[in-house]
């Protein structure tokens, strides 16, 4: 058993070998076996399979191929948004998922077929990393000899806590962002604010920066914004696509201009459970926002998924 490897043109840039019988007496009762192949500039493989018959013989059941993006930094407690669109054929139930795998093992299915799966299919599922994990990996598998599958525009959000909010007035973020996207404006990453009303509902948000058209190295996002009139909170949501490569949000910094000092208050702002900024109004000695601290690594997202 073997993984070819193909360019996007098809062209086969490596076979890398996953199984193969190393005695000449194999039994002849079904025998778990598994290896793992990987290929660092493929976009497309194959699993090729090959008995020499003058040999013997082999019979193939059960072939499962699971592809695994690269560790990616857990948060205690925090929420994350998968989705994907799936397409191809399955002859019968949960023989394709789409899943998160925990650095204790622990295997969380996002998406799995219940029934025979031909067509197409959009995937929107969501996670909550649990306490006692460093780190997750978002992960498809599909059992070839019942069928076929395609994962694509995998798409991972990270959710910062909700940060309460004063409709109307002006925010600012700092943020460094470092990797590597091959896709076209904003179809790589994003930083977004999240808005949401008194009774938690998301009313919109603003983009507060996209990947460039074929993103290589680093970026630092300065921007300043406006919360929704109608929002209590926000949340800050941190997206990469995937397919595409791979990005590392790090060093943020939340400011927010204070125009109300009539009455003294302080809020923390917090992102996965840690504060970032202290919100002061009617501090007759500082009319913005004091003591604005930065964070390192508050969501690292670096991921690569094959497909």
């Amino acid at each position: 058993m073997a993984a070819h490897f193909y360019d996007n043109q098809g062209n086969l840039l490596a076979v890398d070998p996953i199984w193969q019988a190393t005695d000449y007496n194999e039994p002849t009762t079904p025998q778990n076996q598994s290896g793992s192949a990987g290929h660092a500039a493929a976009t497309q493989m194959r699993v090729g399979l090959t008995t020499v018959l003058d040999e013997g013989w082999l019979a193939f059941d059960t072939i499962k191929l699971t592809s695994l993006s690269a560790l990616i930094t857990a948060r205690p407690s925090q929420y994350h948004k998968l989705t994907a669109q799936v397409n191809g054929r399955l002859n019968s139930a949960n023989n394709g998922r789409l899943f998160i795998q925990y650095s204790n093992g622990t295997i969380v299915n996002v998406w799995q077929n219940d029934g025979i799966f031909n067509g197409n299919q959009n995937v929107n599922g969501s996670f909550t990393t649990p306490t006692g994990v460093s780190s997750f990996q978002v992960g498809t598998e599909v059992v070839l000899d019942k069928g076929y599958l395609t994962f694509t525009d995998v798409k991972l959000t990270a959710y910062s806590d909700a940060i309460p909010v004063t409709a109307g007035d002006d925010y600012h973020l700092e943020s460094q962002i470092n990797g590597s996207v091959q896709a076209g404006l904003g179809q790589g990453g994003e930083i977004k604010a999240r808005y949401y009303n008194a009774a938690g509902q998301d009313i919109g948000a603003d983009t507060l920066w996209q990947n460039p058209v074929n993103f290589n190295g680093v970026a630092l996002v300065d921007q300043t914004f406006n919360a929704n009139t109608a929002a209590a909170t926000m949340r800050l949501a941190l997206q990469v696509n995937l397919d595409v490569g791979y990005l590392v949000f790090s060093n943020f910094a939340l400011e927010h201009n204070v125009t109300d000092t009539s009455i003294i208050q302080r809020r923390t702002y917090s992102l996965a459970g840690q504060a970032i900024a202290v919100k002061v109004s009617g501090d007759p000695a500082a009319a913005l926002l004091l003591e604005a601290a930065r964070l390192t690594e508050v969501s690292s997202l670096a991921a690569y998924l094959p497909t």
